[in-house]
This record gives structure tokens, C-alpha cells and sequence, in this order.
């Protein structure tokens, strides 16, 4: 009996190669919202854990249409912490233009995990709290998770956002150097990318 299931555990991972679920492969590319919604997509960066912190973000409407954004340095803070201060940053653009169906695109799982954690106990409790309160105002807000390949313009600007330890934080045009890969989602460039089955 013990000595069955330890070969088939075995087996398994003859089988799969590493005992992890299979992969296959998948074209991910940023897809753009429905008429009548906008989407903010949002990305932290730490240079380290913890480390040097930038967040990033940037609104789009249906056509791609780049409708603001955002790019600040917040000092040191772990990869987490840069996430959710990203989402938190991303949400306040959103509802201080005055939107009022909204998607949330983050590409840490982590991070929205914490968020809809009805029992968080973690340091980030507070943010994630502000989080809530923001997400439960008088407007649809989804936070939604987007793989990181679908994600390059929020990260382009979190990373910028440390190279240049920017503190101005709001855009109302996008930067020169984002331009091509705005390009790229408008047209629906794709990127691979293993995903578990």
C-alpha cells in the first residue's frame, strides 16, 4: 500500500517530469476592455526584496487608447507592498478621473490574493484595507489577474518609475520610451509563455 503510492508517485513523475501539473504553451497579449469600460493596469517593482520601489500604471479604453497613467518611486518596500501600492495608485487615477466601470489588471497573484483574504493577518494589512475601501466605493471596480507578458507597459513604467527615483507620479502623456510597446498591445502582439493546464 505505502509502497504502491510511492510508485506511483513515482510514476508521476516520469510522467510529468517534475511532479508539477503539465504546461503548455499559450499566446498571451493585453486584451483590450468592452465599449463603455476602461482598463488600469498596474505593476510594482523592487530592485531587491526589499529594495529600491517603483510603481506603474496606465488607463486604456477599448481601442488602446492611452487615457493617463503613472510612474512613482515609493522608496524602499518589498515586491508585494510595490503590487499593492500599484493597485491602490492605479484605482485613485481611475476614480479621481472620474470613471465609473473599471478593470484592474495586476500580475501578482499574491497580491490579489491578499486582497480578497477575508482573514488577512499579514504586514500589509493596512494597504490592503485601502484597497477594499477604494474597490467598495460607488462604482464596478474588478481587479482581475493579467500573466506578466500582458503587462509590459504597467511594468515598463513601475521600472522607470526606480530608474528614475521619479516622485512626480501622474502622466497625463505616455513616455517616449513606452510609446513602441503601447504600439505593440494596440495591435495585439503576443508573447508565449508556459502556462499550467
Amino acid at each position: 500500500t505505502a509502497l504502491r503510492q510511492l510508485a506511483e508517485q513515482a510514476k508521476q513523475l516520469l510522467v510529468n517530469g517534475s511532479g508539477r501539473r503539465p504546461k503548455k504553451e499559450c499566446f498571451i497579449r493585453w486584451i483590450p476592455p468592452r465599449e463603455g469600460v476602461i482598463k488600469v493596469n498596474v505593476d510594482g517593482a523592487s530592485e531587491r526584496n526589499p529594495g529600491r520601489a517603483g510603481v506603474g500604471g496606465l488607463i486604456r479604453d477599448t481601442a488602446g487608447i492611452w487615457l493617463g497613467g503613472f510612474a512613482e518611486s515609493i522608496g524602499k518596500a518589498s515586491n508585494i507592498a510595490a503590487e499593492l501600492w500599484g493597485i491602490l495608485k492605479g484605482m485613485q487615477l481611475a476614480w479621481d478621473k472620474g470613471y465609473n466601470e473599471v478593470i484592474v489588471e495586476s500580475d501578482s497573484k499574491v497580491g490579489l490574493e491578499l486582497i480578497e483574504d477575508e482573514m488577512i493577518t499579514s504586514p500589509y494589512h493596512n494597504l490592503v484595507k485601502q484597497i477594499r475601501n477604494m474597490k467598495s466605493r460607488d462604482w464596478s471596480c474588478k481587479l482581475q489577474h493579467i500573466w506578466r507578458e500582458g503587462n509590459r507597459c504597467a511594468d515598463w513604467l513601475a521600472k522607470e518609475a526606480i530608474r528614475l527615483q521619479s516622485t512626480g507620479g501622474r502622466l497625463e502623456e505616455p513616455p517616449e520610451g513606452l510609446r513602441e510597446l503601447l504600439g505593440a498591445d494596440i495591435i495585439g502582439v503576443t508573447t508565449p509563455r508556459l502556462i499550467p493546464c
